[in-house]
């Protein structure tokens, strides 16, 4: 048999198959021989190589896609609607994720690669999400060009469509993977997202109802995570929800709907509609109003709120290192406390109580303000108190007492807690007409440390400028009797704080302007009077 082997191995090409066939047999084991050993496979399970891969086991994803489109928009030329280099920029960090990833089509024409079902890095979102801002903003820069062209052109209306059709397919598909895949902010991020853009697409095709669903839908959902976010993203969240009113006020038009412009989601008649009895919690209460929990976790959140409020109070010296250490101590426990009631608004969306979620985050909210308000308030008293005690501000001591630059930064602080205060739901005409009442207080204290800001870099002219226009104004403050709790805490201090402006102004004024007096009569002496000459007003340098 080796011989007649060989000799076929010498045939040619066309038989070789035969000689394959001829060794493979040589090599074969005896009939018997495969009989009397066990098989090694028998145990072995089988393997389909068919069968998907089994779902790796991960965490899920904390994608702030919100956030993330925010950083985009502003650093790619939406904040000019720069739809051109926008698309540009989606196109080329496409592509980065296509590399890095991996995620190449095949070269054959009939064979497409899709996006993967199971995968582990978080990067796999951002494929859809990037497509379908690369085709809205496609789609808009050809509504944009069509809109201020000669003649309007069907056939670009016509592509615009396709592309919000082919954003609102990636838009479904990011929704898809994320509620495999993320957590349950980030769905309700990717949810909004695709009313956003599906919205958009059923208004170009004047299908009012639905999309008029849609925006609702988007509105609130935008309105849920603006209130469980930071400011920033709420701001962000804020106005996308915005640019929805136009097409609001559209839909409503064609459906012959009424459009109120201070109530666009008509909230108010829906809630008259549910309106139903709520259980409250006693000891409780939200600016005058019994306040409702929608459940017992929030409700020992909120007595934690109203218990750390309380183991802290500024005296009448001001804030002293102890207290700003409690302040601190205070004000990180309040935030923590905060975004837990955030995670679980979150979670409970959607249910019939958001209302009372809504009004519980606000309660918490109002103490945290509160209470940073009432440390930079008494830290800006500590620092009044010592500006009575200096005669200038100009030398390096004086500026180290009084510290004007880091007391303009606290009346910052404080005028915007303060506005946020004013932004909260259930604030009636008493609670605004005091807290802007502070706000002006706040306003004035700045421009008496601006005032002094001048005044020490030399500025006697400016400074007398300021000073004079507060000296007209520091007295017509007039407070009110203090708020329902926490608010009443920071009455003792605007009180304090107010009443002696009008003196403290008055001092300086004098002394701003004998300084400018000074300065246009070195020595001290008796002015000479000014040679016949001289044209014009003497110099007041």
């Amino acid at each position: 048999l080796v011989a007649a082997a060989t000799q076929l191995a010498r045939l040619p090409w066309g038989r070789v198959s035969y000689t394959c066939r001829l060794h493979r047999c040589l090599r074969a084991p005896p009939p018997h021989a495969m009989a009397d050993e066990p098989a090694e496979d028998d145990e072995a399970p089988a393997v389909d190589e068919d069968a998907p891969p089994e779902p790796t086991p991960h965490e899920p994803f904390s994608f702030k896609l919100m956030r993330d489109l925010q950083i985009q928009h502003l650093n790619n030329g939406m904040r000019h609607n720069d739809y051109l280099r926008y698309r540009h920029s989606c196109t080329k960090r496409l592509r980065k994720l296509y590399v890095f990833l991996k995620y190449k089509n095949s070269k054959k024409p009939q064979k497409k690669v899709h996006l993967p079902s199971d995968f582990s890095d978080m990067r796999w979102l951002m494929i859809p999400l990037v497509s379908a801002e690369r085709a809205w903003s496609y789609g808009m820069q050809l509504k944009a060009d069509n809109a201020i062209a000669a003649t309007f052109s069907n056939k670009a209306r016509r592509q615009s469509i396709r592309r919000f059709v082919k954003a609102a397919k990636w838009a479904t598909v990011l929704e898809s993977l994320s509620e495999a895949h993320a957590g349950r902010r980030t769905q309700l991020e990717a949810e909004a997202y695709a009313a956003f853009i599906t919205a958009f697409l059923l208004v170009e095709r004047e299908k009012w109802a639905e999309a008029l669903e849609k925006i609702l839908h988007c509105r609130k959902v935008s309105t849920l995570l603006s209130i469980a976010s930071s400011a920033e993203e709420s701001a962000f969240l804020s106005k996308r929800s915005e640019e929805l009113i136009p097409l609001l006020r559209e839909c409503k038009y064609h459906l012959e709907q009424q459009f109120d412009p201070d109530d666009p989601d008509g909230n108010s008649a829906s809630a008259k509609k549910a309106s139903k009895p709520r259980p409250t919690v006693s000891g409780l209460s939200y600016r005058g109003q019994d306040l409702a929990t929608p459940s017992d976790e929030a409700t020992s959140k909120l007595r934690r709120c109203l218990q750390l409020a309380g183991e802290v109070q500024a005296g009448e010296e001001g804030a002293t290192a102890s207290t700003a250490t409690k302040y601190k101590t205070v004000s990180a426990e309040l935030k923590a406390i905060i975004m837990g009631i955030h995670e679980d608004m979150v979670k409970a969306w959607p249910a019939e109580n958001m209302e009372d979620w809504r009004k519980a985050e606000a309660f918490a909210r109002e103490v945290s303000m509160t209470m940073r308000i009432e440390r930079n308030a008494a830290m800006l008293w500590k620092r009044l108190r010592k500006l009575e005690q200096l005669d200038e501000v100009v030398s390096e001591q004086a500026r180290e007492v009084c510290q004007p630059e880091a007391s303009m930064r606290l009346c910052d602080m404080m005028k915007a807690d303060l506005n946020g205060l004013l932004e909260l739901p259930d604030t009636n005409d008493g609670i605004s007409a005091a807290l802007t009442a502070y706000v002006a207080v706040v306003v004035n204290c700045r421009c008496l440390f601006l005032a002094l800001c001048y005044m020490s870099l030399g500025k006697g002219l400016e400074a007398a400028a300021l000073l004079d226009m507060l000296h007209a104004r520091a007295g017509e403050v007039a407070l009110e009797g203090p708020l329902p709790d926490p608010l009443a805490r920071l009455h003792v201090l605007f009180d304090q704080v107010q009443q002696g402006m009008p003196r403290r102004v008055s001092c300086w004024r004098c002394r701003g302007l004998a300084d400018i007096c000074g300065g246009a009569l070195p020595g001290g002496g008796a002015a000479a009077p000014p040679p016949a000459a001289a044209a014009g007003p003497p110099s007041a340098a």
